[in-house]
């Protein structure tokens, strides 16, 4: 989708004030509320600023803290280089634009083109040469071809792939791309002094490209360019749809729910799916078919989101509604007020002062539908789902299952709002003791989930928006709109752990501010015993003889998986008994197998888990 065309539409002139000290190098501009309406303008839109010297800045809208309107207050360091903002008090005019980005080269052209600048794009793979020093003349022609664009008006050379051209240096066999980055530094440095020709790489891969680059003076600037957001998408979807034959049923706000991870290419081809399956499938109007909900959920079924293809772990689940759990309707509020609230209910959050948990624990007896409700959940909270597992961590390689847990979270924050599931958790991390010497590889996968959990794994590169208050911005955000409390609120990555052995986890790792809520799921009791049976025979040919109150009431310390099994017992057993033509399940036949299946669970397991977190009660300081 290309940006829009044409000039800037006229703005209002407003008064430039110094810039606010917590916006310094946010490249943010604070507007009032009249220009935000004026421009049609919501928190991050793109806004361009056209200064009385002829200088012109490309900057966020944010909203002003005290509100007053006829003022902008500007961040210096978003002025196009070699242009002066202004000295404070100055007027200028203020116009706004709207990025609508299918990826980075998008967006170098749409700002070259805004910006009035010659734009230079060069694929970096299409610069490798076949015979030794080809590479290198290669890239001196593309930078001498820069300058002498730049001689007639400001020119943008655009790499694009940069990380093919200069890689990571240090390995062996790896001379001609050392000369090749060696060249390209070169002339990086060579034309640091000329303000006419800008220099822009683009790469999904920024760790492999070499150290000696990123760094000012060469790349002086790093942006990421995350996958879109929630009102991204809605915005993505609604030019994508307007001219397709759409039904008004069709409800493009909960496709922008549905579609977390997709970028602007996914949902083009998602769209296109659906027409296609509107055309093949339109019976009542061949000549002026409609596309509805049921053609989008097909394409769902075809077309997944390209940020998950390389992700780590599962991401694909079969989607559980709540409704399919028997029971547990404690634990299943419970879940609902730590993951799902906060991300469908943010202002009220916010109201209340309260913030999102880091982190949640599941622990029980085996059996128990501790996985079925992760996920129930992720079905129903539309977010990014990451399911991990120690075959997908460990690794023979020293280190090697660090960086994939690394890995992992990185993944997860540029797809937010996302929960990672880390199921069995207790195979997966160690836990530490005071007389072991050495460290073995759980342990070190237990560091590097802790510091992931206080934030310290955290790239500066993907830190968004400085190091300001945050509660203090979700209070500034009160009175936008609710798609922008959602960016905002849902920044984050949600851990959920599941395990049956409890006591073998860390203790760092329990306390507050990671695994922040800690749920028993406990085995069902008479009524929920009831539920599960219900549901487990709903598509069971049971007779009318068959008393599912009576088996709730005679299987105690059952848990799901075995009443489950119990039904499924039954069933073989009506099949023994009567043939392949069988037709029914009786009573008789769930007593025969309440003979063979036995419970899982026992008074003591019970007790143990019940008595496992609670904390013992003191009378007096000496008996502590």
């Amino acid at each position: 989708m290309a940006p829009d065309s044409g000039p800037f539409p006229e703005g209002p002139l407003l008064k430039l004030l110094p810039v606010d000290a917590k916006d310094r190098a946010t490249q943010r501009c604070r507007l009032g509320p009249a220009a935000l309406r004026a421009l049609g303008a919501h928190l991050g839109s793109v806004v361009k600023i056209s200064l009385p010297d002829g200088g012109s800045c490309l900057c966020t809208a944010w909203p002003r803290r005290d509100g007053a309107d006829g003022f902008v207050q500007l961040d210096p360091q978003c002025a196009s280089p070699g242009v002066a903002v202004g000295a404070p008090g100055s007027r200028g005019s203020l116009n706004l634009s709207r990025l609508r980005l299918v990826g980075k080269t998008q967006v170098v052209r749409a700002v070259a083109r805004e910006a009035g600048a010659e734009l230079l794009a060069v694929s970096a793979p299409a610069l490798q040469g076949a015979r030794p020093g080809e590479t290198e003349e290669n890239v001196r022609r593309v930078f001498q071809r820069a300058r002498e664009l730049a001689s007639r008006r400001p020119t943008l050379l655009f790499l694009d792939e940069v990380d093919a051209l200069c890689p990571r240096r240090g390995g062996p066999h790896q001379a001609p791309e050392s000369r090749v980055v060696a060249q390209v530094l070169t002339l990086l440095d060579g034309i640091s002094g000329d303000r006419e020709v800008v220099v822009v790489g683009s790469t999904n891969r920024p760790d492999a490209l070499d150290p000696a680059l990123r760094r000012p003076g060469r790349f002086d600037r790093e942006v990421v360019i995350g996958t879109p957001t929630l009102r991204q998408r809605n915005a993505i979807l609604q030019v994508i749809t307007s001219k397709m034959p759409i039904s008004s049923q069709v409800n493009l706000s909960l496709l922008a729910e549905m579609t977390v991870g997709y970028v602007g290419a996914d949902l083009t081809a998602l769209c296109r799916e659906a027409a296609m399956h509107a055309l093949l499938h339109s019976e009542k109007n061949q000549d002026n078919p409609m596309i509805d909900e049921t053609d989008f959920l097909e394409a769902f079924k075809k077309i997944q989101p390209s940020s998950f293809r390389s992700v780590i772990g599962l991401t694909d689940i079969k989607p559980v509604d709540w409704e399919q759990i028997g029971g547990l309707e404690d634990v299943k509020l419970k879940l609902k007020q730590s993951i799902e609230w906060p991300l469908k209910f943010p202002r009220q959050f916010v109201r209340m002062g309260l913030t999102q948990p880091k982190g949640v624990l599941l622990y029980g007896p085996p059996g128990c539908a501790k996985t079925t409700l992760v996920r129930a959940l992720a079905t129903s909270c539309h977010c990014s789902f990451v399911s991990v597992s120690g075959a997908d961590l460990f690794s023979s390689f020293v280190g090697d299952s660090e960086n994939i847990l690394s890995q992992v979270f990185r993944q997860a924050r540029a797809n937010t709002p996302a929960i990672v599931f880390l199921d069995e958790i207790d195979s997966i991390l160690g836990s530490r003791s005071v007389g072991r010497t050495g460290c073995n590889v759980q342990e070190r996968v237990l560091s590097v989930l802790l510091n992931e959990l206080d934030g310290v794994g955290l790239k500066t590169i993907e830190r968004r928006g400085g190091n300001s208050d945050q509660h203090g911005k979700y209070k500034e955000l009160e009175k936008n709109e609710e798609l922008e409390f959602q960016e905002v609120f849902n920044s984050n990555v949600m851990i959920v752990a599941a395990t049956n052995r409890p006591n073998v986890l860390d203790d760092a790792l329990l306390r507050p501010g990671r695994l922040d809520k800690i749920i028993y799921i406990p085995p069902p009791d008479e009524k929920g015993r009831l539920s599960i049976l219900k549901i487990c025979t709903k598509n069971m040919p049971v007779g009318p003889d068959v008393s599912l109150e009576k088996l709730a009431a005679g299987t105690c310390f059952f848990s799901g998986a075995d009443l489950g099994n119990l039904c499924k017992e039954a069933a073989l057993l009506a099949l023994q008994e009567n043939g392949l033509e069988a037709t029914t399940v009786r009573q008789e036949h769930f007593l025969k197998s309440l003979e063979t299946v036995k419970p899982s669970l026992s008074r003591k397991d019970l007790t143990l888990y019940r008595n496992l977190f609670q904390k013992p009660e003191f009378s007096t300081l000496e008996d502590v």
